[in-house]
Formats: C-alpha cells, structure tokens, sequence
C-alpha cells in the first residue's frame, strides 16, 4: 500500500523520501503520527484498493452497462460498509499502542520518480521502471527471497501491477524504486513466535 501512496501523491512521496534516517529506513508510526498528509493518503488508498477488490469479488450486479460507475444499491452501500471495517481493522493494528514502533520499511534503492508522472499517463515510456515502485513484505522466514509487487500507472492512467519474487539478483539489477517492509523487535514487539534472528538481513547481505 505504501507503493500507491508514493505514486499517487507527491507531497507524500516527497515526505517519505526526505523521512528516512541515515541507514534509509523508515518508522511506520513514526511516519504517521508525524504526517498526516501521508497517513491520510495511506488510507485513502487502502479505501481505493479494499473497495475495488470486495466489488470485483462480489459485484453489486451482473451484467452492469458500466462496471466502472456501479449502481448504488444495498450491495453496494454493503460493500462500502465491509470496506470500512477492513480499513478501521487495520488502520487500529497500526495506530494500537500495544504494537507501536512495530513495523518499518527501508528504502533499499532510492525513490526516484519524476515529478511529471503526477498528472498525466507515462504512455510515451517503453520502460515502466521508471515509474514504477517495488515492494516487499519480509517473507518471516530465513530465506533471503520473498514475494513482492511491481506498481506503475499505465497508459490509461489506471494502476497495474504484477507478482515478482525478490531475491538479491532482482534487487540489485535496479537502480531505483525498491522498498522492503519488515517487522521490527524492541521492547514492545518481540515477536518471539516468528524463527527469525534479524529481520534487518533480509536483502541486504
């Protein structure tokens, strides 16, 4: 979700950028508690994507003229309701002070996005790196590969994306654009329960 964020506002992606700290990594809580504009974003987009996934899941109608300008009907007021109950459940998890400080990504190659991709579809690219973002959760395991996502916005101006693995080779063939999201172990979050040492190896050695 942070990958949409970053190319769909750039005052937030430029709040990231200038938020991470000597090593490039950066606090999820921190990031929030201090940025509105980017936790607003966040959230946004987690409406955007819950929403389109439970209306292609379980569409209001079938048959519709117009899937993108769905009726409003009981399914659809359900659906928005269902959406919102994802959204709160995971923006509590987040925001739960019994799991602050829990979570962190680090920018392992820098962000860099041209500012004329807000606002116009990059129709003219033949290489979609260049817009595109590359995220990886940690896999929670010891393997030092993991699965991620490849987001850019398409001629049409609508995202696209694709399921990549993530291995050192993947990683270290860009130059730019690849974040990884990992749990973090302090006081608060031992996360005793998951058989990693360091979860800060993981594509980086």
């Amino acid at each position: 979700m942070i990958g949409r964020v970053i190319i769909k506002n750039i005052l937030a992606k430029n709040i990231i950028v200038a938020y991470q700290d000597a090593n490039h990594v950066i606090n999820f809580e921190a990031l929030f508690n201090t940025n509105p504009i980017v936790k607003d974003e966040f959230i946004n987009q987690l409406n955007i994507f819950s929403f389109n996934f439970f209306y292609n899941w379980h569409p209001p109608c079938v048959g519709c003229s117009n899937q993108g300008q769905p009726p409003i009907d009981d399914k659809v007021f359900y659906n928005l309701e269902y959406c919102n109950q994802v959204v709160s459940i995971i923006m509590d998890e987040i925001n739960n002070n019994d799991y602050q400080d829990c979570i962190e990504m680090q920018i392992l190659k820098p962000i860099v996005i041209s500012n004329a991709v807000y606002g116009f579809s990059p129709h003219h690219l033949t290489n979609f790196d260049e817009v595109s973002i590359f995220t990886v959760p940690h896999p929670l395991t010891n393997d030092n590969f993991g699965n991620g996502y490849q987001l850019y916005t398409n001629s049409e101006g609508q995202d696209q994306g694709y399921n990549i693995t993530f291995d050192l080779n993947f990683v270290n063939s860009k130059d730019k654009n690849v974040i990884v999201v990992r749990p973090v172990r302090n006081q608060t979050c031992s996360y005793n329960d998951i058989n990693v040492m360091d979860f800060t190896t993981f594509l980086n050695n």
